[in-house]
């Protein structure tokens, strides 16, 4: 799995944080409490910081064997 420091392009993309999930196959029943009433919103209404964090759970939660990480605190919400 891979995490870019810039993320893809989501502006006008009909995409939800769900789907990120599904479309990478990251496990949704240990995604952080604080993440769970997001999951039905989509990516390009997100905060920079949240869309981060569902990019990062989307590397991290996913079936991988490496996991390459570009700078993945960087827009993160305190």
């Amino acid at each position: 799995a891979y995490h870019r420091q810039h993320g893809a392009p989501v502006a006008g993309l009909p995409v939800s944080a769900r789907d990120l999930l599904e479309l990478t196959g990251a496990d949704q029943e240990s995604l952080p409490a604080f993440l769970q009433p997001l999951l039905r919103a989509r990516l390009d209404i997100l905060s920079g910081g949240q869309r981060q964090f569902f990019q990062v759970w989307a590397c991290l939660a996913a079936p991988a064997d490496l996991v390459l990480l570009d700078e993945p605190t960087n827009n993160l919400d305190p």
